[in-house]
């Protein structure tokens, strides 16, 4: 190999590691914006859970599941989707446990899918539902009173994020 191959070659190396350098600076930059949101959501809800703590004979929620707030760029160039899908999964679950918290009365998959605007008749949307419900259920944020029918579980509350 010549000189001028080596040159060539570690041009190369040098542009692709450039462009990684400023793809990771791209990447803590967006990470540090989503801590920051985070500490702040937690702050918020910390506070909020002060307020309860304090009445007389009102017991807070053991658990709150936060709706996760909609945001742009969540899916990032060259990361597969893997993030959005995740986050996609955490809201549709969040949209879930609202809709049975607002019902206040165990619903089964169908009425859930209707009530999300889907169509009960489509099996695919229906087991959708059937298994993040099934999911939330070995969380224990929801409880199956007979079989097919869901309702959120005793001390878990649902808020906006």
């Amino acid at each position: 190999m010549g000189c001028g191959s080596v040159e060539r070659v570690l041009e190369e190396y040098v542009a692709a590691c450039r462009g990684e350098v400023e793809r990771l600076r791209g990447e803590v930059e967006r990470i540090g914006l989503l801590l920051t949101d985070r500490e702040g959501e937690l702050e918020r809800l910390l506070t909020a859970q002060q307020v309860p703590a304090s009445l007389p004979g009102v017991h807070p929620p053991t658990e709150l599941v936060v709706l996760p707030a909609a945001r742009a760029g969540q899916r990032e160039p060259g990361s597969g989707g893997a993030p959005a899908r995740a986050v996609e999964r955490e809201r549709f679950t969040a949209v879930l446990l609202d809709v049975l918290s607002s019902k206040r009365r165990p619903m089964r998959c169908k009425d859930l899918v209707l009530a999300l605007d889907g169509d009960p008749e489509v099996p695919r949307e229906v087991e959708k539902v059937r298994h993040h419900l099934k999911r939330e259920m070995r969380a224990g944020r929801v409880l199956e009173h007979e079989p097919g029918q869901f309702t959120l579980a005793r001390g878990v509350a649902v808020v906006d994020g």
